[in-house]
Formats: C-alpha cells, structure tokens, sequence
C-alpha cells in the first residue's frame, strides 16, 4: 500500500473493485479538483498523467523549453551501405521509430536542469536504475577538452534507487565537491537498430532517459509519488482511473483537473468488472495443490499438533 491514510485507500480500494462510493468519500475525491491555471502556477514540478500519448509529447514539449534547454542528439553509426540514396532511406526509416523500439533510445534528448526524467531501460534492476524510474536532472557533467556531454547527473525521490551505482561514483563525487552525494551518474548505452534492409546496419549511442514532466497513465502502473497531477476525464475506465489515482503516497498530494473545468467525480457510481469478478471466482474452485499445502498436510497427520511453516529468503 502506498497510501497511509486508511480513509483515502479504502476509497481507491472501492474505486479499483467497482465498488459503489459513499456520498462523503466522493466528496473527499472531488476535494482534490483544481484549475489547470492554479497545477500549472504552483505544480510545475509534478508528475502529470495524461491517457493519451499526443497529450504528454505536447506538455513535455511546452515544459522542456527555452534558453537552458540542451538538444543532445544521438550518435548513430551506419554500416554496409554503398549509395548515399541507401543511406538516406535507411535512416528516415530509423528516425520515424519510438525509442521503444531502439532500446529505449531516443533520437533527440532535450535537457533541462531541474527537470525530471524517466529511465527507459533496465540499467541495474537488483540496484532498482529500471525501466520507469524518474529522477531529476541535476547537472550535465562535460569533457574539459571537447566540451561534449559524457555523463547525466540525476537526483530520485526514493534514495533505495542506484544506492550501489552511487557507492561505486564515489570518486567522482568527492572529486567534485558541489556534488551532492544523492546524485546518480546515468551514462550512455549503445543498442543494435533492427531496420528493414538486410545490408544497412545502424547502432546508437545515447542516454537512456527521455522527458518525464508528464507520463502515460499505463507507463505509471508500479510507480509511487508524492504529488501527482492527473487530467481526469468521465470517459476513462474504473480500472484506468484506479492506476491513475493510487500512484499518490497521500490524499493531500493528488490533484485532478481537466480541460473543461468539470469538477464532478463520475466513477463514483461503480462498475463492477465482471469478467474480472468470473475469473476469481473459478481460481477460488480451481486452487492448486502446492508444495506448502502437502507439507502442511503430512505434518498435521504426523504430528497431530499445530506447527509454524517458515520461508528464508536469502542472497549471496
């Protein structure tokens, strides 16, 4: 459970079942309205949620702006080609694909100071640097000699996150001493780019980042934050909503807000999943015998008395 609040995560609780609220427990949700004017003068630095890929490109485009902002552009290496007219159509091919599909590499990385970013590929996962994990930007570290960017410096909320990458970082840190040491170093990482010729070869090179001022919904799912900004709308799903909403740690840290101003909360009313509903109720006849279960079993017939069964989970 994210959430400390009893009150505010019995309310998501219903919401994610399709449960019915109770005239004070909508009123608690729609509390949390605000205008987009006011998220937008006093939350520039939360986590928005938007459901639509085209809403979060447009606000990370109008948040990630100005003169401090950098564009760094991926290095991308081509190989066995023999026409520059080859070439060409190879790369528009490869220009025109998500970073999704070229490791989590993007072609073009804006950066900012002091704006966060999501991590788009599994870095460390035993040190938690995974996929969807969002820091904040806080210094591009240089080349004295050739002035190009050699690694990003990134601050996360959960200090759990690259706890091991900052312990092997050390020496720079204490090289630099206006670092602060909750700083993570992300560097670059090279990837294969599958493109449709059998001939033409492409491999990038390019940090693993990509702006994160405003996310999918569906890329949030797993995600905890202190203040989030979700554009509510009545035409999302119980279940979508219900990701949306639970990503808040507290009551006080979620805002709902939309574009015409509506105030009301429609989910309030309940849906109940029943293909959901089905599914657990044929599990619930269906239960596998487990190992636990057989031992438990043997035990009681043998030992006639109660017993504790234990599991120790260890790590070299």
């Amino acid at each position: 459970m994210r959430q400390a609040n009893v009150a505010f995560s019995s309310v998501l609780t219903k919401i994610g079942d399709g449960e019915p609220l109770l005239p004070e427990e909508k009123t608690m949700i729609e509390s949390r309205f605000v205008e987009r004017e006011f998220v937008d003068r006093e939350y520039l630095q939360s986590v928005r949620l938007f459901f639509r890929t085209h809403d979060v490109h447009q606000f990370n485009s109008e948040s990630i702006c100005g003169a401090e902002m950098i564009e760094y552009v991926a290095a991308d290496h081509y190989t066995g080609h023999h026409t520059t007219e080859q070439l060409a159509s190879v790369r528009a091919k490869v220009h025109k694909l998500k970073p999704d599909e070229i490791g989590g590499l993007p072609y073009i990385l804006r950066l900012h100071i002091g704006k966060p970013y999501m991590v788009t590929t599994n870095v460390d996962v035993l040190d938690g640097l995974v996929n969807g994990a969002i820091g904040t930007l806080r210094y591009i570290d240089r080349n004295a000699e050739t002035s190009a960017i050699k690694r990003l410096w990134l601050c996360f909320d959960d200090s759990k996150i690259s706890c091991l990458l900052r312990v092997k970082a050390q020496a720079h840190l204490l090289a630099n001493p206006d670092f602060d040491h909750s700083w993570t170093p992300i560097s670059q990482r090279t990837c294969n780019v599958h493109t449709t010729s059998k001939i033409v070869t492409c491999k990038r090179t390019q940090f693993p980042l990509v702006e994160a001022c405003a996310i999918t919904i569906h890329k949030s799912q797993g995600g905890t934050y202190d203040t989030i900004v979700y554009e509510y709308s009545k035409s999302h799903e119980q279940q979508l909503v219900y990701v949306a909403l639970s990503r808040a740690t507290s009551l006080n840290g979620l805002y709902l807000t939309n574009r015409d101003g509506d105030h009301v909360f429609y989910h309030h009313r309940g849906k109940v999943n029943r293909e959901l509903r089905n599914e657990f109720a044929r599990l619930e006849c269906l239960r596998l015998k487990t190992i636990g279960n057989t031992c438990r079993d043997f035990l009681d017939r043998s030992l006639q008395s109660d017993f504790t069964s234990l599991s120790l989970c260890t790590q070299s």
